[in-house]
């Protein structure tokens, strides 16, 4: 019985943090300018560490489905969404990992090294995230080489301002 219950309730936390991040997603790409599927600012980003740090890092599964679904909405195909999901679950687990395992982070960043992990963290962290969608795209066929590194920066800071942003709150 507590078995099923805690499946349940697990069940119910990755369908929720789906909407929430997919909601979160389709604001994102509202503002996308450089390319479709580029955001300056990625509240979902912030979204998504917070909940892992919240709720522990097992709830990535609804990340992905948020995102391929706001991809999907937005008229990306299933290979690509499912590709940048790939690329921002990754981004969440290692920073909720990072932040955890190696700066001992507590959710109410009261110490110094809570904020510069939170910092550190979530920059290498949406490097991974921008890096995989960079790529993601060029293996589509996308047409971004002419810009890329705008590309590739765009996700990256839109990504990074997403989790120093949002995840505090």
């Amino acid at each position: 019985m507590t078995n099923s219950r805690g499946w349940i309730f697990y069940t119910v936390g990755v369908v929720g943090l789906g909407i929430i991040y997919h909601l979160a997603a389709r604001l994102g790409l509202l503002m996308a300018n450089v390319q479709p599927n580029t955001s300056p600012v990625w509240p979902p980003a912030g979204i998504a560490l917070a909940a892992l740090l919240l709720f522990g890092i097992r709830y990535w599964p609804g990340i992905a489905l948020g995102l391929v679904f706001g991809f999907l909405f937005n008229n990306t195909p299933l290979p690509v969404s499912i590709g940048l999901a790939i690329g921002n679950s990754l981004e969440a687990v290692v920073a909720a990992y990072l932040l955890k395992r190696y700066a001992h982070f507590r959710n109410s960043l009261d110490r110094i090294q809570d904020v510069i992990g939170l910092i550190l963290a979530g920059a290498f962290a949406t490097a991974i995230s921008a890096t995989v969608g960079v790529i993601t795209l060029l293996l589509a066929g996308n047409n971004i080489q002419p810009v890329i590194w705008t590309v590739w920066y765009t996700w990256w800071i839109g990504d990074f301002l997403g989790i120093l942003v949002i995840t505090p709150f």
